[in-house]
């Protein structure tokens, strides 16, 4: 939940970025809505920009705090708290919370679940991008998948889509699919 220049979309990023809106804008997203947290704000005010689509904040989609391990390594947190990592969804454990002072892993699903009712509607042509972070949409994915993991679901990476269907019925509320590459090939010169 750091918000300073650390966390900026770096040059690089904004050209992945704006190489992506292409590929975006054949979804025919109608809103953008974005967790208020920098990097995500700054990727959401681009796509909005490239393709012309209004942009809502949403405080519910910021990431999770990790309280005093906020801008710690995470290397050097595995390495001094090993049983609060998971190798198989390699990512901390909510229970870490316990020790870091962060904020409390039911807090979150809280935010999430009254986010997510929010966004159920019978309109089916309706197309909502969420630019958030990988735990959050990692715990959306839960929220709705229809079949039991062999293994812990590990964060989907930086750029990649995760299609969700949400109505009003529980029959038409499902994951579509989860951390899938938007095609959109960086090319940069020199």
């Amino acid at each position: 939940t750091m918000d300073n220049s650390l966390t900026s979309l770096t040059f690089r990023g904004r050209q992945k970025v704006e190489q992506c809106c292409r590929e975006l804008k054949k979804l025919s997203i109608d809103l953008v809505i974005t967790s208020p947290l920098k990097r995500a704000l700054q990727t959401s005010q681009i796509i909005c920009d490239h393709n012309k689509i209004p942009l809502r904040v949403d405080p519910r989609l910021a990431e999770m705090s990790y309280g005093k391990w906020n801008g710690l390594k995470v290397q050097f947190l595995k390495d001094e708290f090993p049983q609060f990592y998971d190798w198989q969804a390699r990512d901390f454990r909510p229970t870490a919370s316990q020790i870091n002072g962060g904020e409390k892993a039911s807090h979150v699903h809280s935010r999430i679940t009254s986010f997510l009712r929010d966004c159920q509607t019978d309109d089916s042509d309706q197309v909502i991008l969420v630019v958030t972070h990988g735990w959050i949409i990692k715990q959306m994915v839960l929220q709705y998948l229809t079949t039991d993991l062999n293994k812990p679901l590990v964060n989907p990476q930086n750029l990649t889509l995760t299609k969700i269907c949400l109505g009003s019925s529980s029959d038409r509320q499902k994951v579509v699919y989860y951390n899938r590459p938007i095609d959109c090939s960086l090319q940069v010169e020199g």
